[in-house]
């Protein structure tokens, strides 16, 4: 069985609640001191060539206890708590290297031990780790972090407890495992022959010495984009982009382009969370499922008034992995629609699949069909609110058969107005979960049936809410039952004409079914069909919750 989070090594990605705490955590004063016994040393058996490497305790939190074994374990801490341990080196070169390894045991999918990225003090459980490099349960990681420009460093390693119950040792470790003052282009340390070339009819993006390379001047209404290129050997790769902007806020953007899209080309196409605006930064690892040489654009545009911040962008390739030919543990931080990109790639018989969001993502429609496989998805927003939303006309996800998707806790399907499908289609042979905190909303299917969900296989309903969808021209505003087996348990909510207008269901008519419509004997519900109320749509009458 596999268990894929959505980080390497399956680990999981989501966190609690209690974020504010955290963020007070995170403007705290970088007031620290060396552990008690260190001296300021590195009691590493591994010194490498960087010099100095010393472990400090930040204000506020206890030391992390040297253990003899080399690795560093955390204080008891406890609900809703971080703690955290900084290493500070110096390298007298650029494109140096350090390598950490972290473990932790925890509960898992709430409790998480995290790297952050270079010199980052206020990394968080939710942000500014090392390129999704966060673990939970009993597990363990290794990553390698570049260190692109000479001079000192730090790197903050944390572990954060969330507000109920405790597994394993609840606790983590870490120890300097390697290091590295090396001259090599650090970008290229895992993925070889990354180079860069400037596109036709734009400007050099200029290499700086932080490592990132800057976008040219352009006037209103100009475009400047550059290009990346690689080849990796294997399936399962992945790059990261990091990509700042400074600029005028909602008008000119700096966009992250798709697998060999060309920015020149009029059907350029970008990842959808890889565009930002404003002053803002994103780093996006990106999914490379078969060996072979790639590109990836990088492009900035202005519109035609007014200018802010710097009115530039930059990037940077921040990481590379040159994959496996036969991985069975999804490549770490990769977005939802790359994370199902490497399951329909790598998908077994029998195989179980969950995926916790760590942000919200806006994506194109999906089908989960596999050739004949049975598999299972979890999709969960874990501990925090997540909503993936639909970029564009279909279905959000398309249940082939042999495929269950369970619609976990805290996760919110959202829909679009004008379109032409349900959110979401089970077809025969499939099957569809919802339970406690999931959501299907807002969608409106103005040409067919079912403007939430539409079913010919299973769909079973424990918890969640259904709200919002609207089938304008058809049946079953809510859910639309064409065939196969529909069951809403006592837990749940699927709201009808009686609800308020933001949260009900709207059929074509009271006679098409508001909240559902079950084609088979006509059966519908117009009014909410809320907690306590079970449906079956093998039940006929009233005794079955239907009008």
């Amino acid at each position: 069985m596999k268990n894929i989070q959505n980080t390497k090594q399956g680990s999981a990605r989501i966190a609690a609640l209690c974020w504010i705490g955290l963020l007070l955590f995170a403007g705290c004063k970088d007031l620290f001191h060396p552990d008690e016994g260190d001296n300021g040393s590195n009691n590493n058996s591994n010194n490498g060539t960087i010099s100095n490497i010393t472990y400090s305790t930040l204000s506020g939190h206890s030391t992390w206890t040297l253990q003899s074994d080399g690795r560093r374990k955390s204080p008891t801490i406890g609900s809703y708590s971080v703690t955290k341990s900084r290493v500070s080196f110096t390298t007298s070169r650029a494109n140096a290297s350090i390598k950490i390894q972290l473990d932790v045991s925890s509960e898992q999918g709430y409790d998480f031990a995290f790297i952050s990225t270079l010199d980052n003090a206020s990394a968080t459980y939710e942000s500014g780790y090392y390129s999704g490099d966060r673990i939970s349960g009993t597990n363990s990681v290794t990553v390698t972090i570049p260190v692109p420009t000479a001079g000192s460093h730090f790197i903050d390693i944390g572990y954060y407890k969330n507000g109920s119950g405790s597994a394993g040792s609840d606790c983590a470790w870490f120890k300097v495992v390697e290091t590295n003052n090396s001259t090599t282009d650090s970008s290229g340390t895992t993925i070889p022959n990354i180079t860069y070339s400037t596109l036709s009819g734009s400007s050099t993006w200029t290499l700086e010495s932080e490592g990132r390379r800057k976008s040219p001047a352009i006037g209103h209404n100009g475009v400047t984009a550059t290009r990346v290129r690689f080849t990796t050997t294997r399936a399962n790769a992945t790059i990261t982009i990091q990509l700042d902007v400074s600029s005028e806020a909602g008008y000119d953007i700096a966009v992250i382009g798709r697998l060999n899209s060309d920015s020149l080309s009029s059907s350029f196409v970008y990842y959808a969370d890889g565009v930002i605006s404003g002053t803002n930064s994103v780093t996006k690892t990106i999914l490379v499922p078969t060996a072979g040489s790639y590109f990836i654009d990088i492009r900035y545009k202005k519109d035609a008034t007014g200018i802010a911040g710097s009115d530039c962008a930059w990037f940077k390739v921040a990481g590379s992995h040159n994959g496996s030919g036969n991985d069975t543990v999804m490549p770490a931080n990769l977005s939802l629609e790359d994370t199902l990109t490497w399951i329909n790639n790598n998908a077994v018989g029998g195989g179980n699949y969950t995926i916790t969001l760590r942000n919200n993502e806006t994506i194109a429609p999906q089908t989960l069909s596999y050739s004949g496989k049975n598999v299972n998805i979890t999709l969960s927003g874990g501990a925090a609110e997540r909503t993936v939303s639909l970029s564009s006309t279909g279905s959000l996800f398309t249940v082939g058969s042999g495929v269950k998707l369970t619609l976990d806790s805290n996760v919110t399907l959202q829909g679009i107005s004008g379109n032409t499908s349900p959110l979401v289609t089970v077809n025969s042979g499939g099957a569809l979960v919802m339970n406690a905190d999931a959501k299907v909303r807002c969608n409106s299917n103005t040409s067919s049936y079912g403007g939430g969900v539409y079913v010919s296989g299973t769909f079973t309903m424990s918890g969640g809410t259904i709200s919002g969808n609207t089938a304008s021209s058809s049946y079953g505003g809510g859910v639309y039952v064409s065939s196969g087996t529909f069951t809403k348990q006592s837990g749940g909510t699927i709201y009808g004409s009686d609800a308020s207008s933001s949260l009900k269901n709207t059929a074509y008519s009271d006679s098409y079914g508001h909240a559902v419509y079950v084609s088979s004997g006509s059966k519908k519900r117009n009014i909410t069909a809320g907690t306590g109320v079970t449906l079956d749509s093998s039940v006929s009458g009233t005794s079955g919750g239907w009008e």
